[in-house]
């Protein structure tokens, strides 16, 4: 009653499901340690980078601020800039929803003192 050949994946239960060494999911395993091993490679090699960098001022040579000097420090740090870019941003977040819910309680200025 029918063809007995069947491959993996191809019965009615199994429809569209891959099987890889036997297993179900493994694939997606895999998948997963690649791009884990991926990020650990690229934070090394951006902490490498960071390390290796001469140190260097952003500031020009007469202590005033040099835009082409600025641009090289931090481009040589983006693990570093890059945090401090998302604590910067988490904080005036903090503020803003802090500022909203005052606004929106009808409590902005008694919490002036606080916000300011």
């Amino acid at each position: 009653s029918g063809n007995c050949a069947q491959t993996a994946g191809s019965t009615p239960d199994g429809a569209g499901q891959s099987f890889v060494d036997g297993r179900r999911g493994a694939g997606a395993g895999a998948a997963g340690a690649g791009a884990g091993a991926m990020a650990l490679a690229g934070y090394q090699l951006f902490s490498r980078f960071e390390a290796e960098s001469p140190p260097d001022d952003p500031l020009g040579a007469d202590g005033r601020y040099a835009p082409d000097a600025a641009a090289l420090y931090f481009a040589r740090r983006p693990a570093e800039t890059l945090q401090r870019a998302l604590a910067i941003a988490g904080r005036a977040g903090g503020l803003g929803g802090a500022l909203l819910l005052d606004f929106l309680s009808g409590s902005l200025e008694t919490n002036e003192a606080e916000r300011a």
